[in-house]
């Protein structure tokens, strides 16, 4: 039996409703990143990084939601007691019928 990451923590998905400004995890994010529960706004999804890390993410965030860009972004989530994990994120960004960013669904993983 492996004790790696990938087997410890299956991949966990999200989706990210641009309009609402919310994210929609699934129970295998909330578990990588730590956490019971999660209010779905980016505030509190980039509370939980690395200071480090945050501004890095926003601007891969900033650069999909605007110029539709392929999410793709390593960082490290601090977790409760304090350590840290690191994830993959990636994701794909669908337009609306006026070419605008409508939504973003994709995948994290822990890498370390």
């Amino acid at each position: 039996m492996s004790d790696s990451a990938e087997d410890q923590y299956p991949l966990g998905t999200w989706h990210f409703d641009v309009a609402n400004e919310k994210m929609i995890v699934d129970t295998n994010t909330l578990r990588i990143f730590g956490r019971d529960e999660y209010d779905g706004t980016v505030g509190t999804f980039l509370s939980y990084l690395h200071p480090e890390d945050q501004a890095a993410v926003s601007d891969a965030i900033s650069n999909t939601l605007e110029n539709g860009a392929h999410y793709n972004v390593t960082y490290r989530v601090i977790l409760p007691g304090g350590l840290d994990r690191k994830v993959l994120a990636t994701g794909s960004p669908v337009r609306d019928q006026f070419g605008k960013v409508a939504e973003v669904s994709g995948i994290c993983e822990v890498v370390e």
